[in-house]
This record gives structure tokens, sequence and C-alpha cells, in this order.
């Protein structure tokens, strides 16, 4: 009934939930050897502990620990430098004081071979985690400013970086979301001297455009602002463009105004994952259900564990893709797709490196959103995996002489030297 009443709230990402859950589950935990005397002497012990493995060895896919390459996916090193690189990370938002992130640090000493005025960085959303960046003077402040300055300074030397809005840079469905959000634009301005920019500007949420000169132009969106809408939030309209628009409307005529370019649509939540948001848990979530908000909180809490997955996949929390306004997202962007094929959707969210590809001439959906080693999660391997990760890293896009794009993936283990994993030709043939 509590799940009924609060389906249509973002309660995965409140305060409320995340103290609601703590409380229930440690109850539970702490009441849960009278709970299994009271099964014991009703016999329904074995039933309630076979429930939760078959529960569990029906889970859809299988995590995975280290990197999954779909036989014959991926293709040959490319041969040659390139004339343009477009560097995509997620999620990085979340940071040790005093110890650097093996992500970011890869990704700065990448950024250092390769000319500012031929590279461009894209943060793909959740640059702080895990409530925005407050008002000075609150508690919070000094924290959120240091995840941010985390990923600032992968910048040196002139190069350029991008940001996009996430769930967690909006609080998720706080009023006070759209404050946060130009506290965040307002940072990143001031701290990076210009050489960074929060995209779409003033919480406006509609398409912007970054054309790399003749050959591609990258679609921006702020696809957290459109579910704040679906969930009756709205926010004050601050567009200088696309003013009275709908969302995917703006998004058509960004795309049919992009003329010979190829075109790439920017977004922090991707149109189909194989990881949490997906509904694609491992086992760890059913017995250790308080890892979701902790990674470090391993209380057991078999049987009654399993009713956070089971929630999760049952569209509790408009971030996931079992909600009804997440699957009118993914169709809308499929539709868009279809209609202009992009070379690819790139996306963080989901704490995992992915390349799906789809049925469809257009459907490919790149997802970088494993920035850091803090934020917790799961990734499996489904029929359209090209590639699937859990670890720490950032994708590379390409561009050689001729029009011909590359995808790179990069992984940064902590302790271990930076390696490129798997490549994508993504020229037409």
């Amino acid at each position: 009934m509590f799940f009924f009443l609060v389906g249509k709230r973002d309660i995965y990402r409140s305060k409320f939930t995340k103290i609601f859950f703590s409380i229930i589950f440690t109850l539970s935990g702490l009441f849960l050897n009278n709970f299994i005397k009271k099964l014991k002497k009703s016999h329904l012990l074995t039933p309630a502990v076979l429930i939760t493995i078959w529960y569990v060895l029906t889970l859809p896919g299988c995590a995975l620990t280290g990197d999954f390459i779909r036989e014959g996916a991926g293709s040959a090193p490319p041969a040659g430098h390139p004339e343009f690189v477009v560097f995509f990370i997620g999620d990085a938002g979340k940071v040790r004081e005093r110890e650097s992130e093996p992500a970011l640090v890869a990704l700065r000493d990448d950024l250092k071979k390769i000319s500012p005025d031929s590279s461009l960085v894209v943060f793909l959303g959740d640059n702080i985690y895990d409530n925005g960046l407050p008002d000075e003077g609150h508690p919070a402040r000094a924290t959120a400013e240091r995840y941010l300055i985390a990923q600032l300074n992968v910048l040196t030397g002139g190069h350029r970086a991008v940001f996009i809005p996430g769930n967690h840079d909006w609080d998720g469905l706080s009023p006070a979301g759209a404050n946060l959000l130009l506290n965040q634009q307002y940072l990143i301005e001031s701290l990076s001297g210009g050489q960074a920019q929060l995209l779409p500007r003033n919480g406006c949420g509609m398409p912007a455009a970054i054309d790399i000169g003749e050959s591609l132009r990258l679609v921006l969106f702020d696809s957290h602002k459109w579910f704040r809408e679906q969930s009756g939030i709205m926010d004050t309209n601050q567009c200088t463009d696309h003013k009275h628009k709908e969302l995917f409307a703006a998004l058509r005529e960004t795309l049919a105004n992009s003329g010979p370019r190829r075109t790439i649509l920017v977004h922090h939540h991707p149109f189909v994952t194989y990881g949490e948001h997906g509904g694609y848990f491992d086992w760890k979530k059913h017995i250790f259900p308080l890892t979701a908000f902790n990674k470090y909180l391993y209380l057991p809490l078999p049987v009654i564990g399993s009713l956070y997955p089971i929630a999760r996949r049952n569209g509790i929390t408009v971030q996931d893709l079992s909600s009804s306004v997440y699957k009118r997202f993914s169709d809308s962007i499929r539709a868009v797709s279809r209609d202009f094929l992009p070379l690819f959707s790139v996306s963080g969210h989901e704490h995992s490196l992915q390349i799906i590809r789809e049925s469809g001439p257009a459907a490919l959906q790149l997802v970088s959103g494993k920035g850091t080693r803090l934020t917790d999660g799961s990734v499996s391997a489904d029929e359209g995996s090209l590639f699937a990760s859990p670890l720490p890293g950032y994708m590379r896009l390409e561009i050689r002489e001729g029009n011909k794009f590359s995808v790179t993936v990069m992984v940064a283990e902590e302790n271990k030297a930076p390696k490129e994993v798997f490549f994508l030709n993504l020229t037409e043939k």
C-alpha cells in the first residue's frame, strides 16, 4: 500500500525514502531472528526462502564483474590521429577527500595529449551527488563544491568542457531544484574562467546545439527537466529558444536544422540500459539491500531485502525504465532516432559503461556513467549488448579525415594503468 501511494513521487532519490528504507530495513534486521522463529513455527520458512531463491535465480541477466565484449562486435583500433575528439564521462560527482578518482586522472592525462582546439569533454550529468549544489553557507556546500572542482580539474591548458544536468543535480523532484541548478551553472562558469559551461542554460531543458565543424552536431538537452514536468513540477521557464515548445518537437526542429552534419543526442537518461535502472539487479541487492544507499552497508536481510528490487522493477520511481514516465521518454527518443538517424544517444545515469544496439538502423545507446568508483550499481549483458563493464572509465568519440567516426572505451581501475578495452567503428560502409 505504501508503494502504491507514493509511486508517482521520485521516492528513491528523496531524503525521506533513504531514511524510511534505512529505518525499515534496520528494524527488520533487528527482529529478523524473531521473524525466522515464527516462520519455523508456522512452517513458512522454507517457502519464504525458496521464493527469494527463485526470484534471485530468475533475475534478468547476470551481473558482470569485468568487461563483456560480444563476439564479433568490436573493431580494430583505428589508424592515424583523429582531427577531433569528444570525451564522454558521466556520474562523476562524488570523490573522496585528498584522493583522486582513477577515471578523472586518466581523462586528464588523455586530454593533455590533444590540442584544446581539437577536443571537448562532455560530463553527462549527476555532477554533484546526492542533492545538487546548495546555497552558500549551507553545511553541504563545501563538499558539493569539492565534487565539482574535481571534475573541472581535468581541464588544463585551455581545454573545454560542457556539463549537462542529471537527476541528482536537480535533487530529484525537489521544489528547490531550479535554484540548485542555477547555483551549479554559475559556479562552473566562475571556477572554469569560461572554459566550461552547463547546458542547457538557466534550467531551460530544451535542446542546445554544439557544432563541430561541418561534420558533427551535438544536441544536448535536459532529460530530467522533462521528467519533472511529467511528474507535475512546472519550474519557471527561462528558455530563450524554443520557449513555448514541447521538448521532442524542439528536438526534431534542432535535428532538422543540422544540415549535412551527423548528429549525436546527449541526455542524462538512456533510452535502454541493462543495469539497475533497467531492472537488472544482482543477488547482492536481495541479500544486502542497504548497499543501495551506502555501498559498504552489508547488513544481511534475506527475504525482506527482495522487496527493494521488486519495487524498483515495478515502477516505484520515475528514474527507472519500469515507470510509465520513463517508458514514454524512451519511446519518444526511439521515434526521433528512427526519423533522424543520429549516430547514437549518449547518457550517464546508470553506473556502468555500456554500448547497446537495438534492432533498427539508428537505435545505438552509449552509457558512460561510471566516472567514479564511489557510485553503486551493477550491470548485465543482454541481447543488445556490444560492450558492458561495471568498471570506472569513460568513452572517446574520434573524428578522422573523411568524416570517419569511431568510439573507444577506456577503463581506469584503481592501482592499474588505464587501458583501451573496446573499439567501435561507426563509419557508414
